[in-house]
């Protein structure tokens, strides 16, 4: 069932024009992942931070229409592919790293940053991020984070940044972190 007019119109006004999607050949190609096999979406929509996200998730939730998030579409379990259309969230420009902090081990990015990149920039400044996948330079942290890849063993890492999603999450990972720095002085 097509989406109504009046929320795509929404999904514009929230995002900008060009990063909302409903040519067919969008629909078709975000509606896959690696092994090409899916469902089109309705619509895809490619937010540039939280606010734009919490903007699509509240629309969503009002409308009743079923959201997928999607990273770099390089996994192979369809974990990014819409079951019955609706919208795939496209995380593609939510590809930066925020904060790298030396002093409590903790990078902050966010979900499209490639693990490579995240990688290169920790050895910069003299750390080490250990996940080292086959698909290092092509897939991303958010998409490793929900196929489990680092959940088991990092479970800090997790967190934090699962955290850095919310609205108030950074002033929490900072309050955190300043605890952790003024114990160990």
């Amino acid at each position: 069932m097509p989406l109504p007019t009046e929320f795509a119109d929404a999904l514009r006004a929230a995002v900008g024009d060009d990063y909302v999607r409903t040519d067919a050949a969008s629909l078709t190609s975000y509606g896959v992942d690696a092994l090409k096999r899916g469902h089109d979406a309705d619509v895809v929509v490619l937010p540039d931070g939280a606010d734009q996200v919490s903007a699509i998730l509240k629309l969503c939730s009002a409308h009743l229409v079923p959201i997928v998030p999607r990273g770099g579409g390089t996994g192979y379990t369809g974990g990014a592919v819409p079951l019955r259309g609706g919208v795939v969230l496209s995380l593609e420009r939510m590809n930066r790293i925020l904060e790298i902090d030396e002093q409590n081990l903790v990078a902050v990015v966010e979900p499209n940053a490639i693990t490579g990149t995240i990688q290169d920039a920790v050895e910069r400044v003299g750390l080490f991020y250990p996940p080292d996948p086959a698909s290092l330079r092509t897939s991303v942290i958010g998409g490793m984070i929900t196929a489990t890849v680092l959940a088991i063993f990092y479970i800090p890492l997790f967190f934090v940044l699962v955290r850095r999603g919310v609205r108030d999450g950074l002033v929490y990972l900072r309050e955190r972190r300043r605890r952790r720095s003024e114990a160990a002085v």
